[in-house]
């Protein structure tokens, strides 16, 4: 199969990802409070168009099959420090560091698209995009349920560094968070 990747920002692409994640939800029996869930910052996203972040979009023939994105997050504290020996001989510890964090968003592959690539294709730009960013590290959150996205995470580098079991979008989900550094953590 081949699809086209694009980062233009075109009338009508807001619409198409919200409904493309409406049908997401539609499939895996979450309600309407999902959509609203993506809405928001979705649409701040598409308003900022900041040039360290990026919506990639695939496209055949021009409908779309696919999407990512790269957003900024809160700058994260890393919470291991450092113990080193000061020159007094005491031990100290050093602060929690600051470190630029991006959050890996709005992955998804449309149904007809799925199992030839594409997921990878999309992947591999949100990461080295990330890296040419100068981020530290990636997070994403996402569900149990999605098996097929969560063997492309692991595939990329990501390791899964938490689980939350809760309600949302009407049913039990468990919501899962993958973790990426790109490069040497500053401590080591």
């Amino acid at each position: 199969m081949s699809w086209t990747l694009r980062t233009e920002r075109r009338t009508g692409d807001l619409a198409w990802l919200l409904a493309a994640h409406a049908d997401l939800a539609r499939e895996l029996g979450w309600d309407i409070t999902f959509e609203v869930y993506v809405a928001e910052p979705m649409a701040a996203c598409m308003l900022r168009n900041a040039v360290d972040e990026r919506i990639w979009i695939a496209e055949r023939e021009g409908d779309p099959l696919g999407c990512i994105a790269i957003v900024r997050s809160d700058f994260w504290k890393e919470p291991a420090v450092r113990a080193f020996r000061a020159d007094d001989g005491k031990v100290v510890a050093s602060p929690p560091m600051e470190i630029a964090q991006a959050q890996l968003r709005w992955f998804l592959v449309r149904p007809e698209a799925r199992g030839q690539g594409l997921g990878k294709v999309l992947l591999e730009r949100a990461v080295t995009f990330s890296r040419v960013a100068s981020y530290d590290r990636v997070i994403l959150w996402t569900v149990s349920q999605l098996d097929a996205a969560a063997r492309l995470y692991l595939g990329a580098g990501f390791e899964k560094v938490q689980e939350v079991p809760g309600r949302h979008w009407g049913t039990d989900v468990v919501e899962e968070q993958y973790a990426l550094w790109l490069g040497p953590r500053r401590w080591e």
